[in-house]
């Protein structure tokens, strides 16, 4: 059977770049084939705020200077309406994507879910399609250049996500994340073996100093990406140390995530270790999982649901997950900025997993920061490994805990004294960015 026709983009001389939607090459990779274009897919396009509808990132600031007690938080409701994309913006969208026999299926905060043949998708936003191969073996859809879309649409637009994908990623908590080479991905340093009994998450907690709560009336929400949710081996876990077992109430999929997948997985473990510390560490707390597909559509969709969907309405948000910068969109990295922004407007706290691969490396050698953990308005955890025998107390950094500057996100004034030898304008996180601080430990064997 011969191959199928590549995706055909349409006439680029009548259309224009949508500005920061360069598709990054992934390391490693090649194409292999070109898309079928009749596979049918869904994708999220995301619409930009008219300028009465931008996020008060000055409030943000003000928020972040006050104590937790003395803040006041917007409605999410209230928010959503008064920060979203306008009407006419939404309709014409609607109006250009009806005319090239894309479905619009479902409306968000400034975005709307699509569906269509890949042939005809890509045609309407200016790029081809590929299948790819990559060093390891997995496989990736990519896309060629910038977005692009007429001169009277292309304003009204932030990105398009959904065309390509990203390979199957890794936990940034365990110890085989994706090194930024184009070799295949390399394992990260192992931890250093414990020289005293396990900790377990009430003992860390103790040896911090955490406040006596129980985190009663809080929902925390652990975002994951591919992952299954073990009921029977979390119950055992706080049954085995006669605890009660903490709620989880619920799990949302996100953009048709897939519900399991064949034998286990460190996706698995992953989840488990996420939510057991924090049931731990709050075990009055409801606790609600979002599942998304891996990659900029399911990070972007799964943080606005989590945010705004009346499913969750979270106090806590937690991802574990995170790829070098140079590995998203610029349009991606500003749409996550917000999202995050709008979070802290809203009350909800956002951590973001540092890495566990040290300093991701490009090819030129240069060390690059994950993200979304270099956001400036995440929390950036880095870890340590911490022991304890008594009441002696010891904790060094783990080598592979991730950390460096943003070569995108802007400094803030009191990172200052870490820019020697940084990107000019880099952003510091997790152990860089609060050092003596941190907010994970590595918990030893179980």
């Amino acid at each position: 059977m011969p191959a199928p026709p590549a995706v055909a983009a349409a006439d680029p001389a009548a259309l224009v770049a949508l500005e920061q939607t360069i598709a990054p090459t992934w390391p490693g990779s090649f194409s292999a084939n070109p898309t079928d274009p009749s596979r049918r897919i869904t994708v999220t396009i995301w619409l930009r705020p008219s300028e009465h509808a931008r996020l008060d990132v000055a409030r943000v600031r003000e928020l972040g200077a006050t104590p937790p007690p003395a803040r006041t938080y917007a409605a999410r409701k209230e928010l959503a309406t008064s920060t979203d994309a306008d009407e006419a913006s939404f309709a014409r969208v609607r109006d250009y994507c009806a005319r090239r026999g894309i479905e619009v299926v479902e409306r968000h905060w400034r975005s709307l879910t699509l569906r269509g043949k890949i042939g005809a998708i890509a045609a309407a936003f200016g790029t081809a399609c590929s299948d790819d191969l990559i060093a390891d073996g997995r496989t990736r859809r990519s896309r060629s250049g910038p977005l692009r879309l007429p001169a009277a649409i292309e304003p009204l637009v932030h990105g398009a996500f959904g065309l390509e994908t990203w390979p199957c990623g890794t936990p940034t908590a365990v110890p085989a994340a994706p090194a930024l080479t184009r070799d295949a991905p390399a394992a990260a340093p192992a931890a250093p073996a414990a020289t005293a009994p396990p900790l377990d998450a009430r003992a860390v907690a103790e040896l911090y100093a955490f406040p006596e709560c129980t985190g009663r009336d809080q929902r925390i929400g652990i975002v994951q990406f591919g992952g299954t949710f073990d009921a029977v081996d979390f119950r055992a876990l706080f049954e085995g140390d006669g605890s009660p077992v903490p709620v989880v109430e619920s799990l949302v999929r996100v953009d048709d995530a897939a519900p399991a997948h064949a034998g286990h997985s460190a996706f698995d473990d992953e989840l488990l270790l996420d939510v057991q510390i924090a049931a731990s560490l709050a075990p009055g707390a409801e606790f609600v999982i979002f599942d998304a597909p891996h990659g900029e559509r399911g990070f972007l969709d799964v943080v606005r649901t989590a945010i705004f969907d009346a499913r969750a309405h979270v106090d806590v948000l937690s991802i574990s997950y995170g790829w070098p910068e140079p590995l998203w969109t610029a349009a991606a990295l500003e749409i996550i900025d917000d999202l995050f922004a709008a979070a802290a407007l809203v009350g909800v706290a956002v951590f973001c997993a540092s890495g566990d691969s040290g300093d991701d490396v490009d090819d030129a050698g240069r060390p690059q920061v994950r993200a979304p953990a270099s956001s400036r308005f995440a929390i950036a955890c880095g870890g340590t490994v911490a022991t304890a025998a008594g009441d002696a107390f010891a904790e060094t950094p783990w080598p592979a805990s991730g950390g460096g500057a943003s070569a995108i996100v802007a400094a803030e004034a009191w990172q200052a004294w870490l820019a020697e030898g940084r990107p000019a304008n880099g952003a510091a996180t997790p152990a860089e960015r609060c050092p003596t601080s941190r907010a994970r430990s590595y918990l030893g064997p179980t």
